[in-house]
C-alpha cells in the first residue's frame, strides 16, 4: 500500500462504498504509525517531518541547568547562615509619621 509517497507493509482493510475517497485512514492507524494529520492545509505529517524542535530542547535544558545553579545557591547561602558567616540584615519597623500639625 502507498499512503503520501510511503510504502505501508501488509495492512488489512475493511471494504466499503467511499465515494471519491481512496481510503480512509483512522486514529489508530495514524497513532500506531506515529503520523500528525493536517486536516486545515490537507497534510500527513510523518515521523521525519515533525523532528523535535532543537531551539525547545536548548531552552528547557537551560531552564533546568538555571534552577539547578538557584539551588545550589540556595543551599550554600542556607549553610553560610548556620556557620555564622553570613548575616541577615533587617529592616528596623518604621516609625509612625508624626504630624507637624
Amino acid at each position: 500500500m502507498l499512503v503520501d509517497h510511503h510504502v505501508q507493509p501488509s495492512t488489512y482493510f475493511l471494504l466499503a462504498e467511499l465515494g471519491s475517497y481512496d481510503m480512509i485512514l483512522g486514529r489508530k492507524w495514524l497513532a500506531a504509525h506515529d503520523v500528525l494529520a493536517d486536516c486545515r492545509r490537507n497534510r500527513l505529517y510523518w515521523p521525519e517531518d515533525h523532528q523535535v524542535d532543537q531551539w525547545d530542547v536548548r531552552r528547557r535544558e537551560r531552564r533546568i541547568e538555571q534552577q539547578r545553579q538557584k539551588d545550589l545557591w540556595n543551599q550554600k547561602f542556607g549553610r553560610r547562615l548556620e556557620e555564622g558567616k553570613t548575616k541577615v540584615l533587617r529592616r528596623r519597623p518604621s516609625q509612625p509619621k508624626t504630624s507637624l500639625l
